[in-house]
């Protein structure tokens, strides 16, 4: 079986097999490929079966969905799920390309993780909003010497279902309309990586 190839400038590979390789960056991001059996897995038309998933997995590794979002205009149809988890003070984000072949799914996954200095982004992401006059905040009771602080509602939220009540949730902070703001941020480098993989990803004929 020949594994699927794809750009890897910049990554050191530190392990391979028939199977598997895994690759590291000097962010100390890591990007792996491997397969496994394609049972379970449902056609790209079932877009809330996908969603339920990828929450699965999410929620098994203690963490929650930023994104869940087929791709079927590249060289072969894929689906991209990307993940938070709390590391820490910050957050570690995975992301994974799942790719149906036949009788097996190729998955390509990826990592990134906050060091530190974190909450960088969320607060830039912040400032921007409230200097576009697009944050709204309403006052709730805290245990500072004040007695008074600012909460802004609707930060945190699932992003394809709003009443779902995860320890870990989505912000607006991790919209993809703001990489560019914090573009050394780890998830941004790892929206990078994987778009990288899809626009380069190649299979033997």
């Amino acid at each position: 079986m020949r594994l699927p190839t794809f750009d890897t400038t910049g990554w050191h590979e530190r392990q391979r097999s028939d199977t598997n390789v895994v690759w590291t960056s000097d962010e100390g991001d890591s990007l792996t490929v491997n397969t496994s059996a394609a049972s379970g897995v449902p056609p790209f038309s079932k877009l809330e079966a996908w969603r339920a998933l990828c929450r699965g997995i999410a929620e098994n590794r203690g963490g929650g969905v930023v994104s869940g979002e087929p791709f079927e205009e590249g060289p072969v149809p894929m689906f991209e799920f990307i993940y938070k988890r709390e590391d820490g003070n910050g957050y570690l984000y995975g992301g994974q390309l799942f790719i149906p072949r036949q009788e097996t799914v190729w998955v390509i996954g990826a990592s990134a993780r906050e060091h530190g200095m974190t909450g960088t982004r969320e607060a830039l992401v912040t400032a921007r909003l409230a200097e576009q006059g697009q944050l709204e905040m309403e006052p709730f009771p805290t245990r500072d010497a004040t007695g008074a602080g600012r909460n802004i509602p609707n930060w945190f939220r699932d992003p394809y279902d709003p009443e779902y009540p995860g320890r870990v949730l989505c912000s607006i902070a991790d919209d993809e309309q703001y990489d560019a703001l914090v573009p050394h941020h780890p998830l941004s480098r790892l929206r990078r990586t994987l778009r990288s993989v899809r626009h380069t990803l190649r299979f033997d004929s």
